[in-house]
């Protein structure tokens, strides 16, 4: 839980209105800031001279600088100065008195001086004006602004004055500083006070005037009568004052103007070293030190009425994370750069935020612990904690062997059940309307379009409305639509333009050439496929339709795209983004026969041929001159979709009830991630190109089953982490040919941990909801796995005459099937010795009467060498 001490507590109020001034002490955050400003006017106060002798011997630059970027709170520093001062150096206020910050861009266009406007406001102030009731106070001042004014006014017409006149002139600019040293004097005598404070409020905002402004601070405000407080960002400054320096070295002649620049740059820096001394400038925060500041409160500071800025900071961050655990750049962080943006956030929020805190102050929740429930509700969250601390000390030396070591692990995990009533409130709490509010507040901030990307998903996954649709029509999934008008105003950090020369050799140029030129996110490559020839499809057809397996029909309809037209004839690419629109879709939603039916009739998910859906796409040409053409299998075959779309629909509605799928909160946020790494991995296990020398069927098929437990893998690799008790050590291979992945180092780091019968591992996936231990069971994987390897399937297209390739395609199943390997081989007999001789008999003959071959029969001899098998 979290400790809100009451002594130390700063208030952040949930009506926090844009302006920089603050009801009360307890609001003002920069309190470090506050504090140093308290000493440095301590130390002036005891240093002001005791009479206003000659300013000459004691001007001083000693100007304080309140360094921060633009919404870090400068301003709310300045105005709020007089109320900190008065309620922690009481004894300061008899002293000192403290302008309302001056404004420079209240100067004219035709002013030149910055300092008509500071004197501007020491006149208006109001405790200067009633301090002005003696008449002889008032005339002594009065006397000194005229002279003050005569001063200024013989530095505006000094340019027009000749000889003598002008001299004049020169020596009343000089007399302006000594005259303005005596017009705080006696501003300080009028008002009983030892010194004035002056703050500004950033110099730098008015562009066009800076380095002229920052030259008034140098001549003029150096009188030990008065502190300057300036409010600005150094970096700003410093780039105002090197472009002036350099453009006067460079006005008469370019000669060395590299050298210049360098110059310039030296100048720049020890001239702010001057006037703004780095002793005396004071840092502001970043808005995420008080993100991390348990002190901070949403609220009135109360212990049971207030909830902290970590714990609120945490509850955003797990809206748009979820379970993801920031490896690979996948973190992606709350779009509060500044406390401006904070109190904005807030604001939005104001209303949703009382209703959070009762949660969060009912269950004692510290930020760890709130994203725990938001993830894990049933769960312990000290459960979690014991797991954890467990696995470390199980992974260090002399821990026992590894699968011993995962057993214990997990047998700490049996007692996992959380507080029932903590379960139901996290389970009915209200995460639309927060994803509403939110939503709504990030699309219009130029730097938080990944936010809103996000949570518009978000919105459109959860809204009744969503229906049947396809879940991936939506902006974060489109890279191509964030050219839109709708997202012109979004800060965009990365291209696609690679891929007009990635897929230069297949996409058409007028379509290359409309792609937008940046992203709001990184996008991988539109996905080609690997290729199939009209002889390739015709002869997987024949294959199918020898029916060997009906549900494999389906798998090889998922993977193949065929309604699209190349630059010379209809042809097929073999992709996988059906699998990855069947996966999270069934993730997300039920999913009808029609739905795969209608994934079926467009093309795969990020595709070429889906985004480039107007083009045709430029394949390498096979060489066979053939035509497409009617095929009567293929009529036939297709007849059967629909029944085998139902049936998969219907096991995905059983898996989906059985593992409580449907409580499955799923994030948009995740699935992007999952998509950029299975859809980079795809460049490499299904490669573009034509397959060659394997058979096509089961090559098409097989990339299913390659996609499926790539997409497996890398939801294991954003799960796996800390949230979960895990070490955030994942796998990141490519999955290669997809065989024996069980045996894989993408099986052992990013699956196991959440999903293997022997250590237990099963029981905590199942019990913290993991996405990893629920596609363990999915149906499309059981459908992939009795799948036969391209590689074990014997594949030699042959002439005429010959065993068709049909024949031995679909022999080299059969055998597989049966035997475990898709051809006779020497050890053949020893697998018929452990069938036994009736079943190995029976096996020989169906064999010789569906392919005409006798080389299993030497292997039967061999197996039963007693008594060889009756030739019939």
């Amino acid at each position: 839980m979290t400790t809100i001490n009451q002594s130390t507590t700063l208030i952040f109020p949930l009506n926090q209105a844009d302006g920089a001034w603050q009801p009360d002490v307890k609001n003002l955050l920069a309190r470090d800031v506050y504090k140093s400003l308290g000493t440095f006017i301590t130390q002036r106060v005891a240093e002001v001279p005791l009479v206003s002798d000659s300013y000459v011997d004691r001007r001083q630059h000693n100007a304080i600088l309140v360094d921060g970027a633009r919404g870090t709170g400068k301003s709310s520093v300045l105005v709020n100065l007089p109320k900190y001062l008065k309620d922690r150096h009481e004894g300061l206020m008899g002293d000192v008195h403290i302008l309302n910050p001056v404004d420079p861009t209240l100067l004219e266009a035709h002013d030149d001086l910055f300092l008509n406007v500071v004197i501007a406001a020491v006149m208006s102030d109001k405790a200067v004006k009633g301090a002005m009731t003696n008449s002889d106070d008032r005339v002594r001042l009065h006397k000194q602004l005229q002279t003050l004014g005569h001063a200024l006014e013989s530095r505006h017409t000094q340019g027009e004055k000749k000889g003598l006149d002008k001299i004049r002139a020169f020596i009343g600019n000089q007399e302006i500083i000594e005259e303005v040293h005596k017009f705080f004097a006696e501003v300080l005598r009028v008002l009983k006070r030892k010194l004035l404070i002056l703050p500004i409020d950033d110099v730098d905002t008015s562009i066009n005037r800076a380095f002229e402004n920052l030259e008034v601070v140098r001549r003029y405000l150096t009188s030990p009568f008065v502190l300057p407080i300036i409010s600005g960002d150094i970096h700003l400054y410093q780039e105002v004052s090197w472009r002036d320096f350099h453009g006067r070295m460079l006005k008469d002649s370019k000669w060395r103007a590299a050298q210049a620049q360098q110059d310039a740059d030296g100048l720049a820096d020890e001239y702010l070293r001057k006037i703004l001394p780095l002793q005396y400038r004071l840092r502001m925060p970043e808005v995420s030190h008080y993100l991390e500041m348990n002190e901070v409160v949403l609220g009135e500071g109360a212990e049971g009425d207030a909830m902290t800025l970590p714990v609120f900071h945490q509850w955003l961050e797990t809206l748009l994370n979820d379970r993801t655990n920031g490896l690979e750049n996948s973190r992606l962080s709350v779009p509060i750069p500044t406390v401006r943006a904070l109190s904005q956030v807030v604001n939005r929020t104001q209303s949703l935020i009382p209703i959070l805190r009762s949660l969060v102050n009912a269950y004692r929740l510290a930020p760890a612990a709130l994203r725990h429930y938001m993830l894990m509700p049933k769960v312990s969250y000290e459960a979690i904690g014991r797991f954890a601390r467990g696995y470390d000390i199980s992974d260090s030396p002399g821990a026992g062997s590894v699968p011993q070591r995962r057993e214990n692990d997990y047998s700490r995990f049996k007692d996992w059940q959380g507080d029932p009533g903590l379960a139901e409130a996290f389970e009915r709490y209200d995460w639309r309307s927060w994803g509403s509010a939110l939503c709504e507040h990030f699309r219009h901030d130029p730097q938080a379009g990944i936010a809103f990307l996000v949570l518009e998903a978000e919105r459109q996954w959860r809204s009744p409305q969503q229906g049947g649709k396809n879940i991936f029509d939506t902006p974060l999934f489109q890279p191509l639509r964030h050219a839109e008008r709708a997202f012109a105003h979004f800060s965009k950090g990365h291209s696609i333009q690679d891929w007009a020369v990635r897929l230069g050799d297949v996409a058409q140029k007028s379509w290359l050439a409309e792609l937008p030129d940046a992203t709001i996110l990184p996008y991988p490559l539109a996905e080609v496929g690997a290729s199939l020839s009209e002889r390739d499809i015709q002869t997987a057809l024949e294959i199918e339709s020898r029916g060997f397996n009906g549900n494999w029909r389906l798998l090889f309809d998922l993977a193949v795209h065929r309604n699209f037209y190349s630059t010379n004839k209809l042809s097929a690419l073999i992709c996988i983004g059906r699998v990855f629109e069947l996966v999270i879709t069934s993730l997300q939603r039920d999913v009808t026969g029609r739905d795969i039916e209608d994934m079926l009739g467009r093309a795969p998910f990020y595709s070429l041929g889906q985004l480039a859906s107007t083009k045709p796409i430029t394949l390498v040409d096979t060489g066979t001159g053939e035509e497409p053409g009617e095929n009567e299998d293929e009529d036939s075959s297709r007849d059967a979709v629909p029944a085998y779309a139902d049936m998969l629909a219907l096991e995905i509605a059983q898996w989906r009830s059985q593992y409580k799928v449907r409580d499955l909160r799923l994030s948009p946020w995740l699935v992007y991630n999952v998509m950029n790494k299975v859809f980079n991995q795809a460049e490499y296990f299904n490669p573009y190109g034509f397959v060659k020398d394997r058979n096509p069927f089961y090559e098409a098929a097989w990339v299913v089953r390659k996609a499926f437990n790539c997409i497996w893998a890398a939801f294991g690799s954003f799960e796996k982490g800390p949230v979960y008790g895990l070490p955030a050590i994942v796998a990141n291979v490519n999955i290669g040919d997809g065989k024996d992945f069980t045996r894989s180092e993408l099986f052992r780091q990013n699956i196991t941990p959440f999903y293997g019968e022997t250590t237990g591992a099963s029981e905590f996936g199942r019990a913290v909801g993991a996405i990893t231990y629920l596609m363990a069971f999915h149906p499309l994987k059981r459908w992939t796995d009795d799948l036969p390897s391209p590689h074990d399937i014997e594949w030699a297209p042959a002439d005429k005459g010959d065993e068709s390739a049909m024949t031995q395609a679909g022999r080299g199943a059969w055998l597989k099937s049966k035997l475990g390997s898709s051809r006779v081989t020497s050890a053949t007999h020893k697998r018929l010795r452990r069938m036994g001789r009736a079943a190995a008999e029976n096996l020989l003959q169906e064999y010789e009467a569906s392919y005409g071959r006798r080389d299993l029969r030497e292997q039967f001899n061999l197996a039963f060498t007693d008594k060889p098998a009756d030739s019939r």
